[in-house]
C-alpha cells in the first residue's frame, strides 16, 4: 500500500514537472518570438538557422532547439539589443561632449570679459554658491583674482561687481583709480527676499 501511495505522489510530481516544463518553454518562446537576431546562428554542419537583422519565429527556435542552438539563438538576441544600446550610449556620450564645448567657449568667453575689469574695484560682495565672500567689496581686482572666482564659476558676479563700482561712484570719481568707500551690498540674485 504504501509502495503505490509513493507511485502516485511520483507520478504526480513528474506531471507537475513537465507541465511546468511546457509553461516554461512556451513562455520563453513568447519572449523571443518576434524578436530580431544581431547576428547569424548556424547550427552544427554549417546550416542556417537565422541571419542577423531576420526576425525570431517559432520555426527558428524549433531549428535552433533541434540543432541545440537555443542559447546562441538567444545570444544574437542580445547581441542585437547590446548594440542598440551602444549606439544609445554614443549617442548620449556625443551630446554630452557638446555641452562641455559649449559650457567652454561660453566660459572663455566669459573669462575674456572678465579680464577687462582688472584693475577696477569690486563695488559689491562676490560670493560663491554657499555664500562664502571670494572678493571682499573695495577690492582691486588682479589677474589672480579673476583666476580664482573663474574657478568658482562666478565670472559673472565678478564683473557685476566690477559694474557696480562705475555706478555708484560719484560722477567726478567715475574712471578714477581710486573710487571711494562703498556700503557693502550683495548681488542683487543672491539676497534673500525681504519679508
Amino acid at each position: 500500500m504504501t509502495k503505490g501511495w509513493l507511485d502516485s505522489i511520483g507520478e504526480a510530481l513528474e506531471k507537475l514537472a513537465a507541465g511546468a516544463a511546457r509553461t516554461l518553454k512556451r513562455e520563453e518562446r513568447a519572449l523571443w518570438r518576434g524578436q530580431v537576431a544581431g547576428s547569424s546562428v548556424l547550427d552544427g554542419e554549417g546550416g542556417l538557422i537565422v541571419s542577423a537583422g531576420d526576425r525570431i519565429t517559432d520555426a527558428t527556435m524549433e531549428r535552433a532547439e533541434a540543432a541545440g542552438k537555443l542559447q546562441a539563438l538567444r545570444a544574437a538576441v542580445a547581441a542585437r539589443h547590446l548594440g542598440s544600446l551602444r549606439r544609445a550610449t554614443d549617442a548620449a556620450l556625443d551630446r554630452e561632449g557638446e555641452r562641455r564645448e559649449e559650457h567652454n567657449l561660453g566660459s572663455v568667453e566669459a573669462y575674456a570679459r572678465a579680464r577687462r575689469v582688472v584693475g577696477q574695484t569690486a563695488g559689491v560682495d562676490v560670493t560663491d554658491n554657499a555664500g562664502t565672500i571670494l572678493v571682499p567689496v573695495g577690492t582691486q581686482i588682479t589677474e589672480e583674482t579673476v583666476r580664482r572666482v573663474r574657478g568658482a564659476g562666478q565670472l559673472a558676479a565678478l564683473i557685476y561687481a566690477a559694474r557696480a563700482t562705475a555706478s555708484t561712484a560719484a560722477p567726478e570719481q567715475r574712471g578714477a583709480q581710486e573710487p571711494p568707500a562703498v556700503e557693502r551690498r550683495t548681488v542683487p540674485l543672491v539676497t534673500p527676499p525681504e519679508e
